[in-house]
């Protein structure tokens, strides 16, 4: 019988790899308040115009010889060698909100 993961994260879990590509993308975070539809036109518009995009960097990172997603709010350049901590579990290839740090170990 062949080993299985049960994408489980381990405490600390890290990963080391090579940023291959780097993207900005747009997200955006909680809904408007309904306090703010709840006055009507005027509300709805204020609500809107306060209801921004955030902005991130979406990296393609070559671990192990599969390309990874992650995303971080720092600035990374292709070429570097980063350690990965993921805050969540792998999810469809990807780390989301994972911490990353400038490597040697590549």
């Amino acid at each position: 019988m062949g080993c299985t993961t049960t994408g489980e994260l381990k405490e600390e879990e890290k990963f080391v790899g090579v940023i291959q590509q780097s993207q900005k993308v747009s997200y955006y975070g909680d809904a408007p308040s309904k306090l703010w539809m709840g006055l009507g036109l005027i509300g709805g518009l204020v609500s809107a115009a306060a209801y921004t995009p955030n902005t991130t960097n979406l990296y393609d990172v070559l671990v192990s010889g599969k390309t990874r997603n992650v995303t971080n709010d720092d600035d990374w350049p292709v070429g570097t060698c980063v350690e990965i901590v993921p805050s969540t579990k792998l999810i469809l290839g990807s780390f989301p909100e994972a911490k990353i740090s400038r490597s040697d170990k590549c």
